[in-house]
């Protein structure tokens, strides 16, 4: 299975990160909420697909058009952003 191609996880990269990481699998479904989590919002949990249950506490990764946006956490109707892939940039790293 290919993780990797030219910088971009896979879709079965994804799949594979979040069954080793005992994580569920959400894929984002419109471009506007791809940028507002990876820019440290929410999102309602209608914006994203489920793949694969989350674990208990309610983590999951995150994709859109098999980029890696990265883990959120479910809480009642909302996917709260915990970690994306723009945080190193807004903490000025």
């Amino acid at each position: 299975m290919v993780v990797e191609t030219e910088g971009i996880v896979t879709v079965g990269g994804a799949k594979l990160l979040a069954k080793w990481a005992k994580r569920g699998l959400a894929k984002v479904k419109r471009e506007r909420d791809a940028f507002l989590f990876t820019s440290g919002k929410s999102l309602s949990l209608s914006s994203v697909s489920i793949i694969s249950e989350p674990c208990k506490e309610g983590y999951l990764a995150l994709f859109w058009r098999a980029v890696f946006l990265g883990v959120g956490r479910i809480e009642r109707t909302r996917v709260i952003n915990v970690l994306d892939v723009g945080d190193f940039l807004r903490r000025g790293y």
